[in-house]
């Protein structure tokens, strides 16, 4: 979120959520923890579970003008961008990564050894359970920053609070 704001190339906080992604699911023991984020990055495995692009254009339709993925892109962490290039001020953008813990097509990609030295199954086989999950803010692009127009918490605790009912939306 603090890299949003006028002149940014999306395509580099695009791949600074990849690299958060990376650190996280390193942390959890899912890539094994002697790897470095560049190393992880390098085999691209944060695509199968980061498999779309960090946000869209909002404006007059859900999905506003602005951008279409270019799906034959060969770099696998920009093929699914609908946003490319420098925002611009005042441009309404969506913010909104995600972590999926889809079984296809992962758990081929594993069986053939794909991901061999980079992912422990074992840990890995506690979160398929999890699904996925993907926290949006909207925000407006300012010239120094961003405003975030969502009104709903999308700290840790309050998202647990919510999931586990102590929190009220």
């Amino acid at each position: 979120m603090g890299m949003i704001k006028a002149g940014v190339m999306w395509e580099d906080v695009h791949m600074r959520a990849h690299n958060i992604a990376a650190a996280g699911l390193r942390d959890l023991g899912i890539f094994q923890k002697s790897l470095s984020v560049e190393q992880i990055l390098d085999s691209k495995i944060t695509t199968r579970f980061f498999p779309h692009g960090l946000g869209h254009y909002l404006g007059m339709d859900t999905h506003d003008c602005g951008g279409n993925a270019n799906y034959e892109d060969p770099n696998p962490f920009l093929s699914y961008l609908r946003v490319r290039g420098k925002l611009p001020v005042n441009a309404v953008i969506t913010n909104e990564p995600g972590i999926y813990f889809r079984e296809f097509p992962l758990r081929q990609e594993l069986k053939d050894g794909v991901w061999e030295g980079i992912v422990d199954e074992n840990v890995l086989d506690r979160y398929w359970s999890v699904g996925g999950v993907r926290i949006e803010d909207d925000v407006v692009v300012k010239e120094d920053g961003c405003e975030n127009l969502t009104t709903v918490s999308s700290k840790l605790d309050d998202i647990e609070g919510m999931c586990n009912g102590t929190i009220k939306v």
